[in-house]
């Protein structure tokens, strides 16, 4: 075999196989650098994929207050939002009108299953909730079922609670919060954490819901279903909690005050109210 031949002396013959072994190594390395090189390649690729069909498109619109039109400076100072943005834009009933659109012409639970997206239960449970009963409109049914994208970002990454916050969750993940914080769609940019855990093996369930106005929590263990085909709630009537005012209450007790009350407006708070302007 040629490597157990003796070299003629002087001719430089014990050194002839080290290139030789330099090359194969540099070789291997040269194949296993491509091999990551390609793999990395080929994640980036499925990342962009799975980016662009979470944005796939945005909706944004700014809703006009009715109870008090006016801004606090507290509340453009935390938000950002102007005075002269929402004086142009609609009230809460046809902003929402419009979303209920914009989902259908994109065939969301229709052509596409989808589920609602959230950091934190207090967006559904709390505030469009409360909302949907002063503009006296049906809780919206595509909304009823959410995932807390902090719940699920804690228990499958073994976090406490306080670590759960969007700042520290995107910080974590080596992301930065370049937007500004409790401003519409720049807070949505939490598609970003879900992306990532996505990527990294999660997967992703609703987990919270709203039954008769109380937030409740959905087992993990349940089926996996996307959330239904969008469609506009029906007006509320005096008999749904709420009395010819316009404010929520408890529904048994209401229905006795509306009886004795006939003028309107017939609660207590909106007597109040009335009486302070």
């Amino acid at each position: 075999m040629m490597a157990s031949q003796e070299a003629p002396a002087g001719s430089g013959g014990a050194h002839s196989f080290l290139p030789a072994a330099g090359q194969v190594a540099a070789a291997a390395l040269g194949c296993r650098r491509a091999r990551e090189v390609a793999v990395q390649a080929a994640e980036r690729a499925a990342a962009e994929r799975l980016i662009l069909l979470l944005q796939e498109d945005t909706f944004q619109q700014y809703v006009k207050p009715e109870i008090n039109p006016k801004l606090s400076d507290f509340c453009i100072s935390l938000t950002g939002i102007t005075q002269d943005i929402v004086d142009k834009d609609d009230i809460f009933h046809q902003v929402l009108q419009n979303v209920v659109e914009w989902m259908r012409q994109r065939e969301l639970g229709t052509k596409y299953s989808y589920s609602m997206l959230s950091d934190g239960s207090w967006d559904m449970s709390k505030f469009l909730n409360i909302q949907c009963r002063i503009s006296r409109i049906k809780y919206p049914s595509f909304a009823k079922k959410w995932i807390n994208i902090c719940k699920s970002y804690g228990n499958f990454y073994k976090v406490p609670r306080n670590l759960t916050k969007l700042i520290i969750m995107l910080e974590n993940l080596g992301m930065n919060y370049d937007r500004r914080p409790h401003s519409g769609l720049d807070d949505s940019k939490i598609a970003r954490i879900a992306l990532r855990m996505l990527q990294d093996g999660c997967d992703l369930r609703v987990n919270e819901r709203i039954h008769g106005g109380q937030l409740m929590t959905v087992s993990s263990s349940g089926p996996l279903e996307g959330a239904p085909a969008p469609q506009m709630p029906r007006y509320r009537n005096s008999r749904s909690g709420l009395c010819p005012g316009g404010c929520p209450h408890i529904r048994a007790k209401i229905r006795i005050i509306i009886i004795k009350w006939p003028p309107l407006p017939a609660c207590l708070p909106c007597r109040i109210l009335k009486h302070l302007n």
